[in-house]
């Protein structure tokens, strides 16, 4: 039996012409209708804004904190957003599968085109 050809593979991601594996769970490329990419949205960006508005205000104001010391905890959370996972979708027969997230969005783009190269290859 011919080895089957890897067109990607980091970490638990291994994308063959036939099968995409995300750890332990396996789609098969012919079963794959497309992928695509789904980016934290404005909301979610709004929503943490208020959260760390809210936290400075209440920690200025009600507790007695020092501004700088609010300041920074709302700086953490921002700078927490910005690690909000890229998540990729696989759209399938059975209906759209998240198939796999990271928080480098190169890296799942990486994992999208690898994707699409194996349905090219498969013909």
């Amino acid at each position: 039996m011919e080895a089957e050809e890897i067109v990607f593979k980091k970490d638990a991601v291994v994308i063959t012409k036939s099968l995409a594996r995300f750890g332990g769970i396996s789609y098969p490329i012919n079963g794959i209708g497309s992928v695509l990419i789904k980016r934290p949205s404005l909301f979610h960006y709004l929503l943490q804004s208020i959260f760390a508005g809210g936290l400075i205000w209440v920690g200025t104001t009600l507790t007695g904190w020092q501004s700088a010391t609010c300041i920074g905890f709302g700086i953490l959370l921002l700078l927490g957003l910005l690690a909000l996972p890229t998540r990729l979708v696989l759209r399938t027969a059975s209906g759209d599968q998240m198939a796999y997230e990271h928080n480098d969005p190169k890296q799942v783009m990486a994992v999208k085109e690898a994707i699409e190269k194996a349905v090219t290859l498969r013909g």
